[in-house]
């Protein structure tokens, strides 16, 4: 029973291993040229993706057409999108530059600005490769203690138990902030220019100021319709939930 646990823990340790040697194996499609067309190719390109949420190459072909057609907004959301799950794809991450450069307006990284628990892992790994590379220390921990009862003295053992409770520890507590950062306080990208931010989640109070479309932020907190997000130099302000894209965590398996 034991050896047969064993193969099973090994064999979700080789599978788990797998997401992270494939990162960023997917193939970027050449975007359609033609410049009477990119109405329809944003049309095709959004059918498919409809099919197809999670596929990345869609999401930066939709991206870079935006950014031909100079509707950065959209550029940054599709672009945004298909880098959290792809962090280290270079054609995403120029296009996705370019394309914030080309707005000329607020932050240009905002990436750096909009600190988060997890940000500096992020920004090279996405979540799920984050998340499994979490798993996979807490199974190889248990995997060496396993393999460790029993055949070392006892008093080595309760320090190699200690050491790798602690990785287990560490592991948890970062997968905690992964949760938190990613799925209670998701980014998001504005939708319009001239989009009111308030400071209390009141349509009725004069609005403090006014965002461009393409900006990005943080979400802190939500109430009925409204979200409170993080703006940088600007602190925590009030925005309609229908004023925003909110971007996914790039989770999926």
């Amino acid at each position: 029973m034991k050896i047969m646990r064993a193969w099973i823990i090994l064999y979700i340790c080789f599978k788990l291993s797998g997401v992270l040697l494939q990162a960023d194996v997917f193939p970027i499609n050449k975007v359609v040229d033609g410049s009477g067309e990119l109405d329809l190719a944003i049309s095709q390109v959004h059918t498919s993706l409809k099919k197809q949420p999670n596929n990345v190459s869609i999401m930066y072909n939709l991206g870079t057409l935006y950014l031909e057609k100079k509707a950065y907004a959209q550029a940054i959301f599709y672009l945004k999108q298909a880098s959290l799950y792809a962090p280290r794809n270079i054609n995403i991450q120029e296009n996705l530059k370019s394309a914030r450069l080309s707005r000329s307006i607020g932050v240009k990284d905002p990436d750096r600005s909009l600190k988060n628990s997890v940000s500096f892992f992020l920004r090279y790994l996405s979540v799920l490769e984050f998340a499994t590379g979490l798993i996979f220390l807490l199974i190889m921990s248990n995997i060496c203690l396993f393999f460790l009862r029993g055949r070392v003295r006892s008093s080595f053992y309760q320090k190699m138990k200690v050491f790798f409770l602690g990785i287990c520890l560490f592991s948890l507590f970062f997968i905690s902030l992964l949760v938190k950062d990613t799925v209670f306080y998701p980014k998001i990208v504005i939708k319009e220019a001239m989009s009111p931010v308030y400071l209390y989640p009141n349509i009725a109070s004069v609005p403090l100021s006014y965002l461009q479309a393409g900006e990005e932020a943080q979400v802190l907190k939500r109430k009925g319709g409204w979200s409170m997000i993080q703006i940088e130099n600007m602190g925590p302000l009030w925005i309609r939930k229908a004023d925003y894209w909110q971007l996914n965590s790039g989770f999926h398996f």
